[in-house]
């Protein structure tokens, strides 16, 4: 090896061309196989590349060394002297000009190297670029430019304009916009090839490939936008160039010659209204304008934007049948630009829409060819996010589900499936509310988009023969998301009953009490949603006799929260009619009639429930009425698990199948004598098995509530209903109407279950993200993802019905007393869309005008505009005395953080001599009259970012606690008031402070999990609560209270332990306190209560010792008896022991 060494080094010292190209060779074969080189690069410079006067000797050097590093400084200056010395001999050896372009591309790669060899030798890559009579010198000198144009994208050069400076231009364009213009008129096609590439690279910078990832309208930077009003005057140079080329060299002049065009159509409109302007300030007061003229040249405009777009689009067209998988996406993106700018005139929005479905068809058409599975996720995002611009929406929401198991991420999945469902949803509820309106009653009995959707081959074999696991996580992905979105979408329901409130994400329902708001209602809208919720649950019923997957339980929990919700409409409001009603019926007579055939017992247990609840009293084919068919059923389900005997949910299943026993007597009494004897002999038979046992006792407590009801006649009668009293006893003996509420929606879920139920959540996220990104106006109206049916009154009031509930509204006087301008703050959060609407009132009671104000609004935390900036600018102007101006921004929040708004006023009381700027006024002189106003933070409340929890068993929020790690501590004080007598029922004094707790914590949206009444006072008043609360980006907030009477008797000390599922809700809770102040100060206020916080440095602490000296308001409390918590805690704090209390 050492032989070979010196061998190589010989004759590459050796003045032979022959013996260097020899050992040059071997270094190319040794490169080749990943060899180290290194310690043959400086002897190739020295002696080699910097003698030789061969050409091909020099041509192995460049390609040797252009992929090494070069340490040297000394090696360094030889290497780019050589590579000038042959640029600038282009003329005498082209193919080493082109190897030196090269070489130094290889070296300087894209920093700033790069753009310093470029000061220092400009004349020479000019001279390659435009003078040079050889085409591949003159592409290779290109090919140097694009790296070059990458370099300054990239680097902080540009911005800084150090580059410039150093070039003596005022802008990249000046220097390089007649280099690129002469090079794309060339005649050959390679050449304007890559100065189209280095024209996308200044006008387009770091575009998005795909659509999906687009901020709309197109947010240009300065440079960029002089690149393009370079390029405008030759817009139909460029445009017949393109072409002249292969369909194959267009792909990088597609996204330029769109920009351009974009620009070009606001150009002309601008100047259109600029002319007008200009004209009615003429004519003010001497003549009239001709309309005729006006017209004229209004129609003049329209002609010139849909002549620059004709031209676009024709260049488009051809380019959607490319083979090549990128050039379609490039032309599909730049057609939907041009088809979704925000500021075209509704003319040439007309002239759009075929270009649309074209580009949309184009999408579909690419599912066909193999390629990665990313690629297909981002290609169905991509038609998701304009959905809603297509005109045959059925026909793409087909085409698309056909090829989603081609998706291989689960998010991805579920926010496809979401996208679908929402709008053939939205397409069957406009469809059957036309009919509805229109009165077409012959129409009423055809199926509509969603039904229509079900009973296709593909979705039909899905739903009832899956051939793989994959297709029966497919089959529940489906059946989930379509009822979700389908109660998304509830529109405004009033009830006929005052204590009603319909369960739906729009918030509860309004009582009906006068025939005005009911005049206000537009039923169509109603009846329609009722009618796709119905045709959904005739089809999905099936889902009961499912075998038991993953996601079984969670998509037949939704399917239920359907069914429950239709009958609620059905039984308690005005909506439903005749026909409507009976539909539902006979959904649950078919229930009735499949539940022996169910695969899994959370189907039949939640099937009971519905049935128990809703089902009429009819005959059946048997001659039965089926409140005697769902009774008699109910008693075999209770036997039959009886029998059994055993199980991890036998007592939760007993529980359930009793609730529906008593709900069939609360609406049937006649049952109740029948269900006192089965219970009692229930007992009897338990008895004899064993006798301490918690079924027992279960069934003891519920003879009781119907012996109770037998012997004081508590039944379901019209005039007990009406008595607000009797209702408590109905309810606490019959239980409470099965709705979402329920426990047993959640109680059998598992991991696979809320596995599904996070998917569907981060694939709302990632809608929400998409969807911001759409421009503010909103042409098509892609950012709410809704059509309005037709805009009535009527309509808009059931919008502005459903909106009401989702915002969390403050106000604020921001600004000080004796500040000269008043200014006031309110917010907007809308949970859904992670938003919030910052409005700012500023009104002026200064004793003069103002003149030149503007407003700064200063952000905190993780919230952001559309463009990403950490500040807002609003320039008001002139502001007369007593006058305001108000506006408003929209900002999204990225994470769960502190948010708060820091506003900034600056105004002047001087008015410029020319009503306007002076630019010659001295700067110094300008900052010196402006005064500028401060205003208070503006802080979002904590409460307005947080959220109802889901339901938690206390056995859920056990393995919950457990499972978080951190957590901290904060040590209350509240009041401790004596026991109450009400309705001859005492009220301890621990159960008042139980009560004080949840109201305070109700605040921050904390939520009680029930536990058994034995766990709420315990051994010598030492008491624990558990709570929970969740953000508004789902991150669970756990909390369990303990709570200690002091000596004093006058107080309890209670230590609220925290626990977060998130690291950044942990460290927000924990690193400041002002939030649970805030819930303090709100509490005293509201119920006048002396209630503060009396620690906060006891976060280290694993259990809080509660019996420790604690100073509250100045007085020393001793607390005598001690307590060794880690000796009882095993009968008192081990979470472990205790039980659940699930049903009331």
């Amino acid at each position: 090896m050492e032989l070979e060494n010196v061998t190589i080094a010989a004759e590459l010292s050796s003045s032979d061309p022959t013996k260097q190209i020899n050992a040059l060779l071997i270094l190319h074969r040794l490169y080749t196989a990943g060899k180290d080189i290194q310690n043959y690069v400086s002897t190739v410079i020295n002696a080699v590349l910097v003698k030789s006067t061969d050409s091909l000797v020099k041509k192995l050097c460049y390609q040797l060394i252009k992929g090494c590093a070069i340490t040297s400084r000394h090696d360094w200056n030889f290497v780019m002297k050589v590579i000038v010395d042959d640029i600038t001999n282009v003329n005498q050896n082209p193919d080493l000009c082109i190897w030196a372009f090269r070489t130094v591309i290889g070296l300087c790669g894209i920093t700033t190297q790069l753009q310093e060899f470029f000061v220092k030798n400009r004349r020479q890559i000019e001279e390659c670029v435009c003078r040079v009579a050889f085409d591949h010198v003159r592409m290779s000198a290109l090919h140097f430019i694009k790296c070059l144009a990458i370099s300054l994208r990239q680097s902080e050069t540009l911005r800084s304009s150090t580059f410039l400076q150093q070039m003596n231009e005022s802008s990249t364009c000046s220097l390089f916009g007649n280099w690129i213009l002469k090079s794309i008129t060339s005649d050959n096609q390679e050449i304007s090839f890559v100065a189209f590439e280095i024209l996308r690279e200044f006008i387009c910078g770091d575009c998005k490939r795909h659509f999906h990832f687009e901020k709309l309208p197109i947010l240009v930077t300065k440079e960029s936008l002089q690149w393009i009003t370079f390029f405008k005057k030759y817009f139909y140079l460029l445009l017949g160039r393109i072409k002249c080329m292969d369909i194959r060299r267009r792909f990088s002049a597609l996204r330029p010659i769109t920009y351009i065009a974009l620009t070009l159509t606001d150009d002309i409109d601008n100047d259109y209204q600029n002319n007008n302007e200009e004209n009615n300030q003429n004519n003010n007061g001497t003549t009239s304008p001709n309309i005729d003229n006006n017209n004229l040249s209004e129609q003049n405009v329209i002609d010139n934007g849909k002549v620059v777009l004709m031209n676009v689009t024709n260049l488009l067209k051809p380019m959607l049948q490319s083979i090549e998988c990128a050039t379609v996406l490039e032309t599909c993106h730049c057609i939907l630009l041009i088809a979704l700018n925000s500021n075209m005139t509704t003319e040439l929005t007309a002239c759009t829409n075929n270009l649309i479905d074209e580009a949309i068809n184009a999408y579909l058409e690419l599912l066909n060819r193999e390629e990665s599975s990313f690629f297909y996720d981002d290609l169905m995002k991509d038609i998701c996010c304009v959905l809603n611009t297509v005109r045959d929406k059925y026909t793409i929401c087909i085409r698309l589900f056909e090829n989603i198991m081609k998706v291989m991420n689960d998010t991805n999945r579920m926010y496809l499936i979401s996208n679908i469902v929402k709008i053939l949803i939205q397409c069957s509820v406009n469809s059957r509310s036309k009919q509805y309106y229109l009165k077409l009653i012959d129409q009423l009995n055809e199926p509509i988009e969603i039904e229509l959707f079900l009973r296709e081959g593909f979705v039909s074999k899905l739903w009832s023969v899956p051939e793989s696991q994959e297709e029966e996580t497919l089959r529940c992905d489906l059946l989930f998301c379509l009822c979700r979105e389908y109660l998304s979408q509830k529109p405004y329901t009033p009830s006929n009953n005052n204590d009603y409130s319909s369960d739906n994400n729009n918030g509860d329902a309004m009582d009906v009490k006068s025939n005005d708001v009911i005049g206000t209602i537009d039923y169509s809208i109603i009846h329609a949603w009722l009618d796709v919720g119905i045709g959904i649950c005739e089809y999905c019923l099936s889902a009961f006799t499912w075998k038991d997957s993953p996601g079984t339980c969670a998509a037949i929990s939704e399917f239920a929260f359907v069914l429950t919700d239709l009958c609620n409409e059905a039984y308690n409001s005005f909506n439903t009619n005749e026909e409507q009603r009976k539909r539902i019926q006979k959904i649950l007579n078919k229930i009735l009639d499949i539940i022996l055939k169910m695969k899994t017992e959370f189907s039949e247990l939640v099937s009971m429930c519905i049935l128990s609840n809703y089902v009429e009293l009819q005959k059946q084919a048997a001659g039965r009425e089926s409140g005697d068919l769902v009774f008699d059923h109910v008693r075999f389900m209770i036997t039959s698990i009886l029998r059994a005997s055993g199980g991890i949910n036998e007592k939760l299943k007993i529980e359930i199948l009793i609730y529906c026993l008593l709900r069939v007597c609360y609406r049937f009494s006649p049952k109740l004598r029948d269900t006192y004897e089965y219970l009692k002999n229930l007992i009897e038979k338990r008895n004899t098995l064993s006798k301490n046992d918690e079924i027992i006792d279960l069934l003891k407590k519920n003879l009781l509530k119907v012996e109770y009801a037998m012997k004081y006649h508590v039944t379901n009668d019209i005039n007990v209903t009406n008595n607000n009293n009797m209702k408590d006893n109905l309810e606490l003996i019959y239980g409470k109407v099965f709705n979402r509420d329920h426990p047993i929606f959640k109680s059998y879920y598992n991991e696979a279950d809320q596995y599904l139920l996070n998917c569907y959540i981060e694939g709302l996220q990632l809608l929400n993200i998409i969807n911001n990104n759409l421009h503010e106006s909103d042409l098509y109206q892609l950012k709410n993802n809704k059509q309005m049916l037709s805009n009535t009154i009527k309509n808009l009031r059931i919008k502005q019905e459903n909106q009401s509930e989702h915002y969390k509204y403050y106000s604020e006087i921001i600004s000080n007393p004796s500040d000269p301008i008043s200014v006031t703050a309110s917010y907007s959060v809308i949970p859904d869309s992670y938003t919030v609407y910052l409005h700012v009132k500023v009104q002026n009671h200064s004793p003069t005008d103002l003149f030149r104000t503007t407003v700064e609004v200063g952000l905190e935390g993780s919230l952001t505009l559309f463009e990403k900036t950490q500040q807002a600018t609003t320039m008001i102007g002139d502001l007369p005395l007593n006058q305001s101006y108000e506006f408003d921004l929209e900002f999204t929040m990225n994470e769960f953080s502190h948010y708060s708004f820091h506003i900034l006023i600056h105004c002047t009381h001087i008015k410029s001599i020319s009503g306007g700027i002076d630019l010659l006024e001295d700067k110094k002189q300008k900052l010196n009259e402006l005064v500028t106003i401060r205003c208070k933070p503006f802080q979002i409340k904590t409460c307005h970012v947080l959220n109802n929890p889901v339901h938690l068993l206390h056995k859920d929020f056990l393995t919950l606690w457990e499972n978080y790690d951190n957590s901290f501590h904060l040590k209350v004080v509240i009041p401790k008031e004596e026991p109450k007598r009400i309705n001859e029922n005492e009220i301890s004094s621990v159960h008042l402070a139980k009560e004080l707790i949840s109201k305070m914590l109700h605040y921050l949206h904390f939520i009680e999990i029930k536990q058994l009444d034995e766990s709420i006072k315990l051994k010598d008043n030492i008491f624990q609560l558990c709570y929970s609360s969740k953000t508004l980006f789902k991150d669970n907030i756990l909390l369990i209270v303990f709570g200690y009477e002091h000596f004093d008797d006058n107080h309890y000390l209670c230590d609220f332990q925290f626990k977060a599922s998130s690291e950044r809700v942990y460290n927000y809770l924990h690193s400041k306190n002002l939030w649970f102040q805030e819930m303090i100060d709100e509490t005293c206020k509201s119920l006048n209560k002396n209630i503060f916080l009396c620690e906060n440095d006891s976060h280290n602490k694993e259990y809080y010792d509660i019996t420790t000296q604690s100073i509250f308001d100045k007085v020393k409390v001793n607390v005598v008896k001690k307590y060794q918590l880690n000796s009882t805690k095993l009968n008192v704090l081990y979470l472990k022991r205790w039980d659940t209390n699930r049903f009331v």
